[in-house]
């Protein structure tokens, strides 16, 4: 039974964050910006957490969490784990990669595992 809850509330929660998606892709390409450039994809990057954040009152955790992106937005002392996140998906969006689709995704983990081995060799 908890089986079935479970895949009945991943699905909902799929549901929404496409649904964001979509929002955010469309809200983006009305502003002019042209798909697969770094301007489009931190477009994207920023309506997905501004439209989570409305949805819930947070953001999720494939969104970047309270981050204004464009130039200045990253503290760059901001060392935490969401800090650096963040700052990982404004690389693979920099690279026009959209902030969707799974390159993103595998950009994101690559920078993930890289920093992190890179930080565990250093102690």
């Amino acid at each position: 039974m908890l089986g079935c809850v479970n895949t009945l509330s991943d699905a909902i929660s799929e549901q929404a964050q496409g649904a964001i998606d979509v929002r955010s892709d469309r809200d983006c390409a009305e502003r002019g910006l042209a798909r697969g450039t770094a301007q489009y994809s931190i477009c994207v990057l920023g309506q997905q957490n501004a439209y989570q954040t409305a949805q819930t009152g947070t953001a999720s955790d494939n969104a970047p969490v309270q981050l204004a992106y464009g130039p200045g937005a990253i503290n760059k002392g901001d060392w935490t784990f969401d800090g650096r996140h963040r700052r990982e998906q404004l690389s693979c969006a920099q690279l026009g990669l959209d902030p969707s689709g799974e390159a993103f995704d595998e950009c994101v983990s690559s920078l993930e595992y890289a920093m992190y081995s890179a930080d565990d060799s250093s102690h």
